[in-house]
């Protein structure tokens, strides 16, 4: 039986919704590894996105990171949604913690 991955049609991208403080580092890494680095992007930020030269987005089978629900403007195939959820206490309370870590957040 074929993997999730293989059943990718060529028209279609594997788009991973990371949603902060969901274990959704670990989800990236274990996902980039059923590809070739070159197939595969993670990015934090739509800003730092949207400067990939369109060319390296259209070689990508799988996408990653806190970007938008609907980039299909930017890729221009059809998208696979996967995301991760949280209990939102347990979430609020790691975000809380994550920023109290880090001074230089924005939050």
């Amino acid at each position: 039986m074929p993997s999730p991955v293989e059943q990718l049609s060529h028209n279609e991208l594997l788009y991973f919704l990371h949603i902060p403080k969901t274990a959704g580092m670990s989800f990236t890494d274990f996902i980039k590894s059923q590809f070739a680095p070159y197939e595969s992007i993670s990015e934090t930020h739509m800003s730092d996105f949207v400067k990939i030269p369109r060319e390296q987005r259209a070689k990508c089978k799988f996408i990653a990171g806190h970007l938008y629900y609907d980039i299909d403007d930017y890729v221009q195939r059809k998208l696979v949604y996967i995301t991760m959820l949280r209990d939102p206490v347990e979430r609020t309370i790691s975000h809380y913690a994550h920023i109290r870590r880090n001074p230089t957040d924005p939050g």
